[in-house]
């Protein structure tokens, strides 16, 4: 049960030192690169500190402190074939997160102070620890996108040095007791970053990450009667959030192996590095790169459960030639090529164990009425397979933040906003987060450029083109049309294939006002 005053004052907290740590890069490089620096020291400092809690319990009888064992010559080769076996890795006690936190604040004279060129050599031991053993394929390339001698980080080894140093220090204030988090840490800071800098990144955090409430819905409905689950997968798994929700539902927690697929690189490396952070053994799980309409990595597996929040309504190429993948052959049709939703249902339906295979997927309405092949499919799954157990439709704004997070992501967006225009510098209109609308004042009276969803003032009529002005939603305006300027929800009325395209593009990936929830078993017959 979520305690929700618990729950907004964490996501609170952890927005603010996120935004802290972002400020100390942001001048630096695009958001899109400095995230990745965010999260991988986040990751780098997690398994530091298992390795160090590993080695107080394994080394206690003996009296040794890890820095003592690794010392030894004698001991040293048993305690690295131990992390190896045990952790799938190894940090050497001068590469810890606290050795590397006391070189920043309290060195031991010049030659012991941090440089970043330690920290860089720390994280290529530690995946070179990894190479030719059993763990190398949960760890190999996972701290790729943290590219310490970017020269973004500094032109120097010294600036590179000290804005790393910043970050590693601020980090290390943060709390990761994940026992005790109310929502997936690692997950929900990725979500954060990108809504706070959701403009520069050009893109949504329902992406890459599911929010607390539908990923409860959908791992409660697919693990009803269920101790322990044989096999679960995602095959859009983004941070493995649900993966690892379908965990806590089961009431042994027990799952055999975990499955995943993603096709975006710094999602995927994101979706290993919370499974290793939520103690899910590297043996214990697979996660696949790739495009699972087009490759499907699992092979013949059969899930027990299996949970996703596909991207609504992608468009694919829908080549004839996948009529003879088995995954959506029984239907005889493909979906079209502009709603992708149904190749992902089949994929999962072909994958569901026979005996008690479930799934449980978010889905936006129009699966429910399109005709055409879509309909043909709906029938075939429904009618000639017996696999629909219900359809439950959800209420809208379901991918909002949590709530502490995005008063705190708005407060800031106008702290930038009105820095830029202090600056004299000619910025774009920041995008509204779901739900929340603000006054152009509020935000230095920025406008977006045209060609991407104008906000202009409600009344006469507005730019070189004499465009016409109205709220789009009245309900939620303030304002009348000829007296002021209204926030995001007034907006130029345009030709309806631009305002189609732009809502598709603000339905991808999202559970938004026209999502659903389908659950899927194996019939009863």
């Amino acid at each position: 049960m979520i305690d929700s005053a618990k729950y907004q004052a964490q996501a609170s907290e952890l927005s603010q030192k996120l935004w802290a740590i972002a400020n100390d890069l942001r001048g630096n490089m695009d958001s899109t690169k400095f995230r990745n620096y965010i999260l991988g020291t986040i990751f780098y400092r997690y398994l530091s500190e298992r390795t160090k809690d590993y080695m107080q319990e394994i080394l206690k009888e003996d009296g040794l402190t890890y820095e003592q064992a690794f010392a030894d010559d004698n001991y040293r080769p048993v305690v690295e074939q131990w992390s190896i076996e045990h952790l799938g890795y190894i940090i050497r006690p001068e590469n810890l997160f606290d050795a590397l936190v006391r070189k920043i604040v309290r060195p031991d004279g010049d030659a012991d102070r941090f440089n970043v060129e330690d920290y860089e050599r720390a994280v290529n031991e530690l995946i070179g620890s990894t190479m030719g053993q059993a763990s190398e394929a949960a760890f190999s390339g996972l701290f790729n996108d943290m590219k310490l001698q970017d020269p973004d980080l500094g032109d120097t080894v010294a600036a590179r040095t000290s804005l790393i140093a910043k970050v590693i220090v601020k980090i290390s204030e943060i709390d990761l007791k994940l026992a005790d988090s109310q929502f997936d840490v690692l997950g929900t800071a990725y979500m954060i970053l990108i809504g706070l800098f959701a403009s520069d990144a050009g893109k949504k955090s329902g992406e890459f990450f599911t929010p607390t409430g539908p990923s409860k819905l959908v791992a409660t409905l697919a693990t009803v009667g269920l101790d322990e689950a044989r096999t679960v997968g995602d095959c859009t798994c983004g941070s493995a959030s649900m993966l690892l929700e379908v965990q806590k539902h089961l009431t042994t927690g027990r799952v055999g192996h975990f499955y995943g697929q993603e096709n975006n690189a710094t999602t995927y490396n994101l979706a290993r590095m919370n499974m290793l952070m939520h103690g899910v053994d590297y043996q214990h799980f697979d996660i696949y790169k790739g495009d699972t309409l087009r490759e499907d990595k699992y092979g013949d597996v059969k899930m027990t459960v299996q949970v996703c929040n596909p991207p609504y309504s992608l468009k694919y190429d829908g080549n004839p030639a996948l009529l003879d993948d088995p995954r959506y052959s029984g239907a005889g049709k493909l979906p079209p090529k502009s709603h992708a939703d149904y190749a992902f249902v089949e994929h999962m339906v072909y994958h569901m164990d026979d005996n008690d295979g479930r799934v449980a997927v978010l889905l936006p309405h129009g699966v429910l009425f399109r005709g055409g092949a879509e309909e043909v499919i709906r029938k075939y799954i429904v009618k000639d397979l017996n696999r629909l157990d219900a359809v439950i439709g959800l209420a809208p704004n379901l991918s909002r933040m949590p709530a502490g997070a995005e008063v705190q992501a708005q407060r800031q967006q106008r702290q930038r906003a009105v820095h830029r225009r202090q600056q004299g510098v000619q910025a774009r209109q920041e995008p509204e987060h779901a739900g929340g609308h603000t006054h152009p004042k509020d935000r230095g009276g920025l406008q977006e450029p045209r060609g991407r969803g104008q906000v202009r003032p409600c009344g006469g009529h507005g730019g070189n083109r004499g465009e016409r002005l109205e709220p789009e939603h009245p309900a939620l305006c303030g304002h009348v049309r000829g007296r002021g300027a209204c926030g995001p929800c007034c907006r130029a009325r345009r030709p309806q294939a631009h305002r189609e395209r732009e809502e598709g593009r603000h339905r991808q990936g999202r559970v938004d006002a026209a999502s659903a929830g389908v659950v899927r078993r194996v019939g009863y017959g």
